[in-house]
């Protein structure tokens, strides 16, 4: 099979669904999420997919100063910072996929289909 499946998944969170998905042959067009956390997360994953190691090194030292970071010590700190550097540049997920921060009740399968550039009979699964 050369064309990979179409999904949509609603309440994303962090998108560990999502990728696994991806990595099995989904092609996963819209990702859908109340919470601005998981919205952030499924972001910052997309864009670590793509980024050299200098862009993910000034990122991080932004993004470990902030928020949930900020009270951890150095050496946990410079742990995470490793575990992640891994696969920066390595795989982009949700590359196609449109990140929708709402809540699903508020959307319309219009807005869905419009967001994941799709229309009626386009989507293989819903998650």
């Amino acid at each position: 099979m050369t064309e990979r499946l179409t999904a949509i998944s609603l309440f994303s969170g962090a998108g560990g669904l999502d990728i696994g998905l991806e990595d099995v042959g989904f092609d996963v067009r819209v990702a859908v999420d109340v919470n601005p956390y998981a919205c952030e997360t499924l972001r910052a994953n997309r864009w670590l997919g793509e980024a050299t190691a200098s862009q993910f090194d000034k990122w991080f030292a932004r993004v470990a100063s902030q928020r949930c970071y900020r009270n951890w010590g150095t050496v946990e700190i410079e742990l995470l910072r490793n575990r992640i550097r891994v696969g920066v540049g390595q795989h982009s997920y949700l590359r196609r996929a449109a990140i929708i921060e709402a809540d699903i009740r508020q959307l319309s399968s219009d807005t869905l289909l419009e967001a994941g550039n799709c229309k009626r009979g386009d989507i293989d699964l819903v998650f």
